[in-house]
Order: C-alpha cells, then structure tokens, then sequence
C-alpha cells in the first residue's frame, strides 16, 4: 500500500520507514485506546496483593499484543529501518515482559493494561513526527513535538514510577519468598528486563526535558527517541 501510495515498484528506505512508521502508528493507537479503557473501567486500585499477582487472564491480550508487535519490530529495526541501539534492546526486553506475563499463572496481569497499553498512547505523536511528511509544516510538526513531550513525561515518568515501583515490589516479595529454581530464574529474568525499560523511559526523558527546554533541533527529537 505505502509502495504504490509513494510511487515506488520497489521496497526502498523510505518506503520501509513509511510502513514502519504507519505501522508503530496503528499499533500503539489501539493499544494506547484499549489499555486507557481497561486501567479506567476494568482495574481497580484497591485490588488484593493476590489478585495482582495471579489471575486476569483475560488482560493476556495486551501481552499478545505486545510480543507480535515487537517480534514484527524487532527485526524490521535491525536489518530495514536502522533503529537504534536502546530501540533494539527495548524491543527485546518487551519481548521479555510480555513472554513472562503471558505464559505463567503468576504473570502480573493487572498491570499489563497501563505498561502494555496505557503508555503507549504516548508513541503515537511520535509517530507522527518520525514521519517525513510533518517536516513540511514546521508550526504542525512544533506543536506535535509538544504534545509527546508532554505525554512522554506523564504516562512514562510521572504515572510510570509509582505504579512500577508497587509492580516490581510485589515481583521481589515472590521471588524472595519463592523455592522453585526454575520459578526464580523466570522472575530474575522479568524483574531485569522491567529495569532495563525502566532506565531507557527515564534515559528517554532526560533528553526530552533537554530537547524542550533547550529547543533542541527536530533530528534530536526525531531520531534519538523511542
């Protein structure tokens, strides 16, 4: 579709970015919408210690979403759209999230509604600016650019540190309290892995707030973010 939208009879760079970026865009819009559904009408915060940890298995969805999404991305940044090296390793750590929370009766699944859909709300001005044609209205492209910041730093940093740190206590209390070497090596796994997201949203808004306040140029925005 990209293809003959741009005129092209072959897959070139921009023809895998354009697809790569209407892709990132549908994905993360139905994600983003779902997850905002589930964590206001189906999440309650005063659910048990138990019931975040085990059960919800019909939130598994947003960890199916998740792993397609990212194995399709992952090799796709690699080898056709040149992401880069912190976009490479989030692909895999999602991967390593969702495979845990998807797989096991104890997957965490209460949370997956605001970490697997809510946050991504967030990646779809970023979408937009990632795209070549909003580089032609300088005052769009401004005013986008504003409204992922904003987002970026509200669903990623502000709304992201509290419900993560509750997150990553519970899976410390189950590994610490846990027998089965198999059981600890899944969660040591899924305990890192949610660090190393953790550090790339707060790595990511350092050079956010430096962009916004310091006016950074549109290739900073554009190229060294999610």
């Amino acid at each position: 579709m990209v293809k003959v939208w741009q005129g092209s009879k072959e897959a070139t760079p921009s023809v895998w970015k354009a697809s790569y970026q209407i892709t990132n865009l549908l994905v993360n819009l139905t994600l983003g919408c779902v997850g905002i559904y589930y964590q206001i009408f189906k999440i309650k915060s005063d659910e048990t210690i138990l019931d975040r940890i085990v059960g919800h298995d019909h939130m598994m969805l947003f960890s199916a979403g998740q792993i397609g999404y990212q194995m399709w991305a992952l090799p796709i940044g690699l080898f056709f759209v040149s992401e880069t090296k912190s976009m490479i390793i989030h692909h895999v750590a999602v991967i390593c999230v969702g495979s845990v929370t998807a797989s096991i009766s104890c997957g965490f699944r209460y949370f997956t509604p605001f970490f697997y859909g809510v946050i991504e709300i967030s990646s779809v001005p970023l979408s937009v600016m990632n795209s070549d044609w909003i580089k032609k209205y300088p005052g769009a492209y401004k005013n986008v650019r504003l409204v992922f910041g904003i987002t970026f730093l509200l669903v990623r940093v502000v709304l992201w540190t509290p419900i993560y740190w509750n997150f990553f206590s519970l899976v410390s209390m189950l590994l610490y309290s846990s027998a089965i070497i198999s059981t600890q090596i899944i969660l040591s796994i899924f305990i890192l892995a949610s660090l190393v997201l953790t550090i790339l949203q707060y790595f990511w808004a350092s050079k956010i707030v430096k962009a916004l306040v310091k006016g950074g140029s549109k290739n900073k925005a554009t190229t060294k973010l999610d």
